[in-house]
C-alpha cells in the first residue's frame, strides 16, 4: 500500500544507506508520536512520571526519525533528542530517593565510586564537617563531570582501595564533601596469583577478572618456558586496570599488581598454603580442602603454556608445594588463573 502524509509523501521508495526502507522508519516514527501523544493524561503520581517518561521516550524518537527518515538532516533530530533530555529531566524531577538515607543503607548500584587515595588521611586526622573536602584528581574528576555529566550535590562513594570507603557528596570545582567514613576489615583469606605472563589483551582480561573474583596479589613470574615479561611501563597501565575494575566490582581493596620477579624468590615465600597448576597430572590429584580452609594466605602459580621444566617441579616438591590439576584439559594462562582463584574463593566463603 502507498504511503502518503503530506510533505513526507515523496521521500522515495528504497532503503538508505543503512539499508533501512525510508517509508518504513516513517510509519514507525508517526506511530510512535501517535502512541506519545494518546498517552499523556493517564498517569498521575511516581508511578505516572515514569509511564509518562517512557511515553514521551517513544513521541521523541518518533520525531527524530520523521527528520532523520525525511531527508530533513540530523541536525534537527539532534535537537530533537536535546529536547527530549530536558523533558525527561523536568519529567523525573522531585526529591531524589538517595535525600536523608543513610549511606550504610544505600544500594551499592545507587552511587557512582571513585578512587581517591587520600580517604584515608582524612579518617585519621578527624576534620570538622565544614573541613571534610577531598580533592578527586584528574581522571575521576573528568569521569564524574565530562562523562557521567554529574551535577554539584550528586551522592558519590570515595574508596582509597586499601579499605577505607567514603560517602558524600560532589562539591564545586573538583572536590567531593565527605560525609561519613569507614574501614572494611579484609577477607579472612589472602589470595596471590604468581603467573606466566599471557601476550596481547589476554592479560588485561586476566587482570580485571582477577580483581572480579577477589585475587588480592599478582606477581607476574618468569619462568624457563615464559615468552612475555610485562614491563613497568605495562605493570603501571594494569595498576589502573585493577583500580578500573575495583570501581566497577565494588570491591574496596585494590588487588596489587606486583613487578616481574623470579620463579626461585616466588617459591620462598611465606604463604601457609602453596599450589602448584599442573597440567596432565594423575585423576587422583585431591583438591588440598583441609590445609586451604585453615590457612590465612594462599599462593597460586599458574606456569606458562609450555608447562613446568623438570627443574621447578623438583624445587616445588622441595618446598613443599602442592600439586593441584585443575581439569582435565590444557588451559591457556589467563584461564587457569581465573579458574584456580574462583575455586579457592568459593571454599573460602563456603567455610565458616
Amino acid at each position: 500500500m502507498a504511503f502518503q502524509f503530506g510533505p513526507f509523501a515523496r521521500v522515495p521508495d528504497g532503503p538508505d544507506k543503512h539499508g533501512i526502507c525510508r517509508r518504513g522508519r516513517i510509519q514507525f516514527g508517526l506511530m510512535s508520536v501517535l502512541g506519545g501523544f494518546g498517552g499523556l493524561d493517564r498517569f498521575e503520581g511516581l508511578f505516572g512520571r515514569v509511564c509518562l517518561g517512557r511515553l514521551l521516550r517513544h513521541f521523541f524518537l518518533g520525531v527524530r526519525t520523521l527528520f532523520a527518515a525525511s531527508g530533513r538532516g540530523w541536525g534537527l533530530a539532534a535537537k530533537v533528542r536535546r529536547l527530549y533530555c530536558r523533558v525527561m529531566t523536568a519529567t523525573q524531577g522531585g526529591p531524589s530517593p538517595l535525600e536523608g538515607a543513610n549511606p550504610a543503607e544505600v544500594k551499592g548500584r545507587s552511587r557512582h565510586r571513585f578512587f581517591c587515595p587520600s580517604l584515608a588521611s582524612l579518617a585519621a586526622g578527624g576534620q570538622a564537617n565544614s573541613d571534610r573536602l577531598l580533592p578527586l584528581d584528574r581522571e575521576q574528576s573528568h569521569h564524574a563531570r565530562r562523562v557521567l555529566k554529574m551535577p554539584e550535590g550528586e551522592a558519590v562513594e570515595l574508596f582509597d582501595g586499601g579499605g577505607w570507603v567514603g560517602f558524600g557528596t560532589l562539591a564545586s570545582g573538583h572536590t567531593v564533601s565527605v560525609d561519613r567514613v569507614h574501614r572494611v576489615p579484609p577477607a579472612r583469606l589472602s589470595v596471590s596469583v604468581a603467573t606466566a605472563w599471557p601476550k596481547g589483551a589476554r592479560a588485561d582480561t586476566m587482570i580485571t577478572t582477577l580483581s572480579q573474583l577477589g585475587a588480592d596479589r599478582v606477581i607476574p613470574v618468569r619462568t624457563a618456558r615464559s615468552v612475555a615479561h610485562p614491563s613497568e611501563t605495562r605493570r603501571l597501565r594494569y595498576e589502573k586496570l585493577a583500580i578500573e575494575s575495583a570501581k566497577q566490582c565494588r570491591r574496596p581493596y585494590v588487588m596489587r599488581i606486583a613487578p616481574v620477579a623470579g620463579i626461585e624468590s616466588v617459591m620462598n615465600g611465606g604463604e601457609d598454603v602453596r599450589l602448584m597448576a599442573c597440567p596432565g597430572l594423575d585423576a587422583q590429584c585431591p583438591w588440598p580442602r583441609s590445609r586451604v580452609n585453615g590457612a590465612a594466605s594462599v599462593l597460586i602459580l599458574i606456569g606458562p603454556e609450555g608447562g613446568w621444566s623438570v627443574q621447578e617441579k623438583k624445587l616445588a616438591r622441595q618446598l613443599d608445594f602442592e600439586p593441584w590439576r585443575l581439569g582435565p584439559h590444557v588451559m591457556r594462562i589467563e584461564t587457569a588463573a581465573v579458574a584456580a582463584v574462583a575455586v579457592v574463593r568459593y571454599h573460602a566463603v563456603q567455610t565458616p
